[in-house]
């Protein structure tokens, strides 16, 4: 193998190269049941009840329901997740984080006359979505080794640009500014983590070349937070319809700290492949969301609301590093550390409408339902540079689905002042069930795709231009939770513990498929390739929360 030395610039042509995916589309999109200790405790089943300050973000025409009477509050909150996995060796890792849920004010305007009871001016924040956690996989007896893939996706794009008899272009100035050349091939390169294959074109892995195992493990820090800062205008009438209007300001962040080693002794004792990468996402953006209440009876409430997309202008930073210590071999290291890059983007999260109702028992009791359906078929990518998304918004509709959210909330009023309250929630994975197999990925390919079509392997579903290949799949997320509550005319205090069970499957890196020239020179798939191995992962998240305000 030829190395060249050379500099790169930290604006090179690879960054701008496509980085979203599938999973991506659900990271960005899922929310949290969070806000008020009130509105957390009932598990969020507020759409038809409404008096909370987090219906702003629910359902807008619940900040209706204050008649007359503004108020202050704000919301600290305790988290802590303990993240579970069942790979080689069920482990388990706590993080502990704290943050301010909710923060709200809201006036009440009533008007003398008419049937306009009152008119309500919200203002308020949300952490609408908070991940926080670390987790651990250790996967001694790996399908594919993590240098398969990076031999994988390089011969792809030594195929895509025929150069597959000149592996030694990945090591020149011009592979790097290559939007084709993915930058997990030209590090794995770099770093001795692949070579050339001198008896099959293209390159191989090192420990393939070697005839050496594969032991894998993956640590991750992830923070992900979701915050909106919302403007609402509601009103009443009658006090029998209710409507009201919401507009978010969102602002989202998160920051994927990962590790993956893959030793090639028992006893990780020998060579190995050691791999960072860091990816932060920024994103700024707006949405609208409208609903109604309508009271036909004093007891009885139904409600609805429609959400917009968030449209967001994204922003990615990442950076990987890449160590081989192959001394068995050469008896030398390489790393390979380029970048940061950064790529900008566009996006939009699905549509979602809600169905509520509610219903007061006397002055003791309320029971609330909640039906939320987000369409994750109707999320989108778009790009700032003239970048297509067509495949990559093709997959979106074809791999994703409707999200189902059902709540239920109880609150029960020991005395005046005293109420107790309780509540659940089920939320279903946003993906398809073919999509949450240990198959997924795997390209079908028929005959008029073989020659002259295929570019890398952009056809799977994770394929990702970024330096980060560790995912989560999100399942089914359950939330447990419950509260008390003390409330006056002027002061009110609320206390509310939830425990949210998450389940998702992680791999340290996606199926991809492998190609090779044939005797005419096209490039055609070969029914080998990368087989990624899912692991099963629960996280436990236990918020506590407690929210204090004061009427006026």
């Amino acid at each position: 193998m030829k190395k060249i030395l050379f500099a790169i610039s930290l604006s090179a042509t690879m960054a701008s190269a496509v980085a979203q995916n599938v999973v991506d589309a659900g990271r960005f999109s899922t929310t949290d049941i969070a806000g008020t200790a009130r509105y957390r405790s009932m598990a969020g089943a507020f759409g038809a009840l409404g008096g909370d300050p987090t219906c702003m973000i629910d359902n807008p025409a619940g900040i209706a329901v204050y008649r007359g009477t503004s108020q202050f509050s704000f919301s600290p909150t305790l988290n802590v997740a303990s993240a579970t996995t069942n790979g080689s060796v069920v482990e388990t890792t706590r993080k502990t984080s704290g943050s301010v849920s909710n923060l709200s004010y809201i006036l009440s305007l009533r008007p003398e006359g008419g049937s306009l009871v009152n008119f309500n001016i919200g203002l308020g924040f949300n952490h609408s979505e908070d991940v926080h956690r670390k987790y651990t996989m250790t996967n001694d007896n790996p399908r594919s080794s993590f240098g398969t893939y990076l031999a994988v996706r390089a011969n792809n794009a030594l195929c895509a640009i025929d150069r597959f008899d000149d592996p030694g272009y990945l090591a020149t100035n011009d592979a790097w500014n290559n939007r084709n050349v993915p930058l997990m091939a030209l590090m794995g390169y770099d770093s001795y983590a692949i070579d050339d294959d001198e008896y099959n074109g293209g390159v191989i892995a090192y420990n393939d070349l070697e005839g050496l195992e594969s032991y894998q493990r993956l640590n991750v820090t992830e923070k992900n937070r979701t915050d909106e800062y919302n403007i609402n205008l509601s009103a009443n009438w009658d006090d029998t319809f209710y409507a009201g209007l919401t507009l978010s300001i969102v602002d989202f962040n998160s920051i994927i700290v990962s590790d993956l080693y893959e030793d090639y002794d028992y006893n990780y004792a020998g060579d190995y492949t050691e791999y960072g990468n860091d990816l932060e996402t920024k994103g700024t953006g707006l949405n609208l969301k409208f609903g109604v209440i309508y009271r036909p009876t004093s007891a009885w409430r139904i409600g609805a609301a429609v959400h917009t997309p968030t449209w967001y202008n994204m922003r990615d930073y990442y950076n990987g590093q890449m160590l081989t210590n192959d001394e068995r071999c050469k008896d030398y290291s390489y790393a390979s550390n380029n970048g940061p890059y950064d790529y900008r983007y566009k996006f939009s999260t699905p549509w979602e409408y809600q169905f509520s109702t509610a219903y007061v028992v006397g002055r003791k009791a309320i029971l609330s339902l909640e039906y939320d359906l987000k369409d994750f078929t109707t999320a989108k990518y778009k790009s700032t540079d003239g970048t297509s998304y067509s495949g990559t918004n093709g997959l979106l509709k074809a791999n994703m689905q409707a999200m189902h959210t059902i709540k239920a909330g109880l609150e029960y009023r020991v005395t005046d002042n005293v109420s107790l309250r309780g509540g659940y929630a089920h939320q279903t994975s946003p993906y398809k069930k073919q999509f949450l197999n240990d198959d997924y990925g795997c390209t079908v390919w028929s005959e008029q795709d073989r020659y002259g079509h295929y570019w890398g392997d952009d056809r799977t579903l994770m394929y990702d231009g970024s330096t980060k290949t560790n995912y989560s799949i999100l399942d089914n997320t359950h939330f447990i939770c419950g509260g008390i509550g003390y409330s006056s005319d002027s002061f009110f205090c609320d206390f509310a513990v939830q425990d949210r069970i998450q389940s998702e499957k992680i791999a340290a890196f996606p199926t991809t498929q492998d190609v090779e020239f044939d005797d005419d020179w096209n490039c055609v798939p070969l029914p080998s390739g990368v087989q990624a191995d899912h692991i099963d992962m629960t996280t436990h998240s236990l918020r506590y929360e407690l929210t204090i305000g004061w009427r006026f």
